[in-house]
């Protein structure tokens, strides 16, 4: 390690074994297998501004697996493998795949994740140009959780964007994230916290598919606001610093918990042609107890609070619930301050039954278009892996001759709806 620290470049480590906590000093290419068994050691720390790739590594902590704090942090990680261990200590959740901070460029491409608590970015100190910006990308994702080893939780995501702001050239897209009851413990899979794009260039979540949104017991505990994709979150008046400049489009939201896809601040949103199924139920026939709303756009903060010019449109929407009476219902949307307020003509609510098989279907549907797309999403192997075709090839559900008529006649039907 030391002759590495003197000479930077490129490093790689045996495929057999792991090494101990690693510190990376200088910019270039690392390849390796590292861990840590203290919680409050990271497995790898990024201590410098030049350019750093990891690639081909596989990395494993009871803590933090890749910790850069380095003012100016210029980071790309692929091909790589992060497991989340057993934390070393109680009061410890498992720890972040990568927590960056006051950085100027993050690349997370092809990647697997394993019970991590995700991907933490804050404090953008890039150039504003699409050259220093977030690519999150091809990434496999499996049980973000945030619990601890003595029963406790912290709020953890697959994706926490917080004071991220006036950046060009955002993108999360081609994700595979799956979330099993009872093994994580997400809040949103993906939230912006007082974070925003450009008008010229918003932030871009597109064609993810999100499976899975649950407190630690999904069929007991109700308070729980987790769920799909929070595009805007955290109040203020200051226009600077407002959520804002975003668009989510062609995301598949199976079984999340409190909603699917929602903006509860700032301005200048809009999310469509996003499909959001769920079921209401677990695998073994449990209820959901947060279940709430499908998709929702409703201001959370008060009169001084930015929020305008917010939309939804052309998105698939399944959603179930319970009345107060334990009946089963439908609870597809909620729009009391969209921009096109309560106007639920512009959103396809699915008229037919949503069951486990409808979840089940979402997936299948989301491998076709990997396929006819040509992606791959998680490691190559060292190898790249081809772009999308251009123009995006959309795959329709296939769906019983009955389900196809209903669907042409669902603009017209219209579900009980509750206040969130």
């Amino acid at each position: 390690m030391l002759l590495l620290l003197l000479t930077g470049g490129a490093y790689t480590s045996s495929a057999q074994d792991y090494q101990g906590p690693f510190v990376i000093s200088r910019g270039g290419t690392y390849s390796g297998n590292w861990e840590s068994n203290d919680s409050n050691t990271p497995a790898v720390s990024v201590e410098t501004s030049e350019p750093v790739i990891i690639e081909n590594a596989n990395i494993r902590s009871r803590g933090i697996l890749i910790r850069a704090h380095t003012p100016g942090i210029n980071l790309t990680v692929r091909n790589s493998n992060g497991y989340g261990m057993t934390p070393s200590q109680d009061n410890v959740r498992y720890g972040r795949f990568l927590d960056a901070n006051n950085f100027k460029n993050i690349r997370l491409e092809h990647n697997y994740l394993d019970h991590t608590s995700g991907i933490y970015l804050a404090h953008y100190q890039g150039n504003q140009s699409g050259n220093e910006t977030v690519k999150i990308v091809y990434n496999k994702v499996s049980n973000i959780d945030g619990r601890t080893r003595n029963g406790g939780m912290e709020r953890v995501q697959f994706v926490q964007f917080n004071s991220v702001r006036h950046v060009r050239g955002v993108e999360i897209a081609w994700n595979q994230v799956i979330n099993e009851p009872y093994k994580s413990r997400v809040e949103e899979n993906v939230n912006f916290y007082l974070s925003n794009g450009t008008s010229d260039s918003p932030m871009l979540i597109h064609n993810n598919y999100i499976q899975g949104a649950y407190p630690s017991n999904p069929g007991s505990e109700t308070d729980y606001g987790g769920g799909g994709i929070n595009m805007g979150d955290g109040n203020t008046s200051d226009m600077d610093a407002a959520p804002g400049f975003m668009k989510a489009f062609d995301n598949h939201i199976v079984s999340t918990g409190t909603q699917g896809i929602c903006v509860s601040a700032g301005h200048d949103m809009e999310f469509y042609n996003n499909r959001i199924i769920n079921s209401g139920y677990l695998a073994d026939g449990t209820y959901i107890r947060c279940n709430n709303v499908g998709i929702y756009i409703m201001k959370s903060g008060g009169s001084n609070d930015i929020f305008y010019n917010n939309r939804a449109y052309n998105n698939t929407v399944g959603y179930v619930n319970r009345s107060t009476n334990g009946d089963r219902q439908r609870n597809d949307q909620y729009l009391p301050d969209a921009n096109e307020r309560h106007n639920y003509s512009l959103n396809v609510e699915l008229p037919f039954l949503i069951t486990r098989d409808t979840e089940k279907a979402e997936y299948v549907l989301w491998e076709t278009k990997l396929r006819v797309n040509g992606v791959v999403v998680g490691p190559t192997s060292g190898s790249s892996a081809p772009a999308p075709l251009q123009p995006l090839l959309r795959v329709q559900p296939l769906l019983p001759l009955q389900h196809q008529i209903q669907v042409a006649a669902a603009k017209s039907y219209r579900v009980a709806r509750t206040s969130l």
